[in-house]
């Protein structure tokens, strides 16, 4: 199964459309004083072309250069064999699929991954992470980046629409869960006193 279906130019201004180009990059400390700056240019030289887009955008733009009959959702892959010509994937339903090539994008305990590799451990890296996006139509002072402290970290990123999508890191203990209901409360305890704008994100936060 060989896939020769191209992005069109409409949909590249598509694409273009829904995300933001590289932007200056920065790292501060909780003060707001800039620890490094990396300009767009430095970056897309680097690591090459950068752009946010929402995941759920991302999703529909596939999906819409995508041939339906290509698409079969709610199959769960179990498995597959490789042979001289090729893969055959395995699935829940006791359908199979054969194909050149297999690419296992199924997560962090990816089936696939753990017969091809022998099931690794999943490894607790040291920190909790919370995430969110949050709507700030008509504010246009957010700068790509983050904010380190002692065991904590705080990252802002400009999306389309006014929307910015933020996350934040502590160090802590496996398995430790918000109380309920307080999840806000604690990232104020936190982060207050943090630099702007990460409190006044974190206030427009549903909790």
């Amino acid at each position: 199964m060989r896939c020769t279906h191209s992005i069109s130019w409409a949909s590249a201004g598509a694409f273009a459309s829904e995300s933001i180009p590289a932007l200056q990059g920065e790292v501060r400390e909780a003060s707001g004083r800039v620890l490094m700056s990396m300009p767009a240019d430095e970056m897309s030289k680097r690591i090459g072309m950068i752009a946010v887009l929402h995941r759920a955008e991302l999703l529909n733009l596939l999906i819409a250069n995508a041939d339906p009959q290509r698409l079969h959702l709610g199959c769960r892959c179990i498995g597959c064999t490789e042979d001289w010509d090729g893969i055959t994937a395995r699935f829940e339903n006791s359908a199979t699929v054969r194909a050149d090539g297999l690419i296992a994008a199924d997560g962090l305990r990816s089936t696939i991954r753990a017969q091809v590799f022998s099931k690794p451990a999943v490894r607790y890296a040291g920190y909790t992470a919370w995430r969110a996006v949050v709507d700030f139509t008509g504010r246009h002072d957010f700068t790509l980046g983050e904010t380190w402290g002692h065991g904590r970290r705080f990252g802002i990123v400009p999306m389309t629409a006014g929307r910015i999508y933020w996350f934040a890191t502590q160090n802590a203990p496996e398995g430790q869960r918000d109380p309920a209901g307080r999840t806000k409360e604690k990232l104020m305890e936190l982060f207050g006193g943090w630099h702007q704008p990460i409190e006044t994100l974190i206030a427009a936060t549903r909790e």
